[in-house]
């Protein structure tokens, strides 16, 4: 009876032996997805960041062009009013020294 006990006993030790190793196996492969998770997403996370920052990018560039066309329109604008106001000045300035000075002599 004794060699059957230790048989079963070896037999239980066996047992518990490749649970164990199934068990590391299984470990081995849970740290195996976690790596492989974490590179994954972190591959994600870079990808979602450049394109972020592309379009970003490309919204600021879009927001200068635009700010210097304003800045250009405005700039043309008041050329033009400046040229006006001196061919204004030119042309009727002759006009008002002579009506402010009768409002001055009286």
């Amino acid at each position: 009876m004794s060699a059957s006990v230790n048989d079963v006993i070896s037999q239980l030790a066996g047992i518990e032996e490749s649970a164990c190793k199934l068990l590391d196996a299984a470990e081995e492969e849970k740290k195996k997805l976690y790596q492989d998770y974490n590179k994954k997403k972190a591959d994600y996370l870079k990808e979602l960041d450049k394109k972020y920052n592309d379009q970003l990018t490309e919204y600021d560039k879009s927001l200068q062009e635009e700010k210097k066309k304003e800045t250009d329109a405005f700039g043309e604008e008041n050329s033009k009013r400046i040229l006006e106001l001196e061919k204004r000045y030119k042309e009727n300035k002759e006009q008002w020294v002579l009506s402010i000075f009768s409002e001055v002599t009286g």
